[in-house]
């Protein structure tokens, strides 16, 4: 079972007035999701590309009614969406060599494309309950590029620094493996934390 104490000081969130995000799935979600997503990206076993769901415009309808009956009937996804081709990707240095390659899983794009928009209604959800401060909060949220922004700030604050003859300190912190150093069984408690729906979790 997992540990819960070391997330015993997380302070109680107040569930919202508003309905949660079980509302069907439009076709302006689906364009809007394939709007986000490269024409060409690599796709899985099927074939079938980013840029040819969103050319088909007929389409748009059939997946949003698909996503509707999938998230509203809490079904489970097709098992073909959780299927993928692990293809290697050379970073650099010799062939030869393992370890200059990284694997990548390719899935099909339709599912993909399914679980983009729900990321989109959670992240529309905590910010608009100002569960995401977006003005700390830059990484894995859409329209804002969040390596831009910091680097915009850091030079402001450097250029400040100089023009005054101040000092400055500057730190950086990696956490290396922050994803994946921590136990994934915890992913649903910060969701139900913050009051994502059941289905979707």
């Amino acid at each position: 079972p997992i540990d819960r104490e070391p997330i015993r000081w997380l302070p109680t969130i107040p569930a919202p007035d508003s309905p949660s995000q079980l509302t069907p799935i439009r076709p302006r979600e689906v364009r809007d999701a394939l709007k986000q997503k490269r024409p060409t990206s690599a796709p899985g076993e099927d074939g079938v590309l980013n840029g040819h769901l969103r050319h088909f415009s007929s389409t748009h309808r059939f997946l949003a009614t698909l996503f509707s009956k999938t998230l509203l009937e809490s079904r489970e996804p097709w098992e073909g969406w959780a299927n993928s081709v692990i293809t290697l990707i050379h970073k650099a240095g010799e062939t030869s060599d393992p370890v200059n390659f990284r694997p990548i899983a390719l899935t099909f794009n339709i599912g993909k494309l399914f679980h983009q928009i729900l990321s989109n209604r959670i992240s529309d959800f905590l910010i608009a309950k100002s569960f995401i401060d977006k003005t700390t909060q830059k990484a894995f949220l859409s329209k804002i590029n969040g390596c831009q922004d910091h680097n915009l700030i850091l030079r402001e604050v450097l250029n400040h620094s100089r023009a005054n003859k101040k000092t400055v300190h500057v730190t950086w912190f990696d956490l290396e493996d922050a994803f994946g150093s921590i136990s994934h069984d915890y992913i649903p408690i910060a969701l139900r934390r913050m009051h994502i729906p059941e289905e979707i979790i």
